[in-house]
């Protein structure tokens, strides 16, 4: 299958928020997934550790954002942090009693970088491009921007003709 170049299309509901939403250019049949993640357990075959990573990183994601079909992609995330955590672990212990950190004696005896460092750096990589798809990253919340403002049309005072309000004025009248 050949990969498509170019930037990935932003979502509709991304578009809206944003408010660069164009029904001409932006009107194409898009999946609308349902259900909320935060809803769902975690699935079976997690540990006890990644179930406590699920629940801790489910409940910083700002409510809707995850649906049910982010479930796998966000079991796989989880996976990848404690992956991250048991390889820092790991090599802590073997840096013990060491003065220059990362480095391990290869078949020679010459001092090489430690495999799990380059394990560590591969981890990252794939947890840090798997966060960005689920808008866990700086550069992927920063494309998301929520209006916390009330609309002038909700206060219940003015019958909802506050709305009008909003309107731009145009000066004039009729020539002549």
């Amino acid at each position: 299958m050949a990969q498509k170049r170019g930037v990935k299309p932003k979502p509709t509901a991304l578009l809206k928020l944003q408010g660069t939403y164009q029904k001409s250019r932006h009107d194409r049949p898009e999946p609308k997934p349902e259900g909320e993640l935060k809803q769902r357990p975690p699935p079976d075959d997690l540990t006890p550790a990644q179930q406590a990573i699920w629940t801790s990183r489910l409940a910083w994601a700002p409510p809707g954002m995850l649906a049910d079909l982010d479930y796998d992609a966000f079991a796989s995330y989880v996976q990848l942090i404690d992956a991250r955590d048991r390889i820092v672990t790991a090599q802590r212990k073997l840096d013990e009693g060491k003065t220059i950190p990362f480095m391990v004696r290869g078949k020679g005896g010459h001092p090489i970088v430690s495999p799990l460092f380059r394990e560590l750096q591969r981890t990252i990589a794939s947890m840090t491009r798997l966060a960005a798809e689920l808008g866990f990253t700086p550069s992927a919340r920063t494309r998301i921007s929520v209006d916390t403002t009330v609309p002038a049309a909700s206060n219940p005072d003015d019958g909802g003709w506050g709305m009008l309000k909003t309107f731009p004025v145009i000066k004039g009248g009729k020539a002549g």
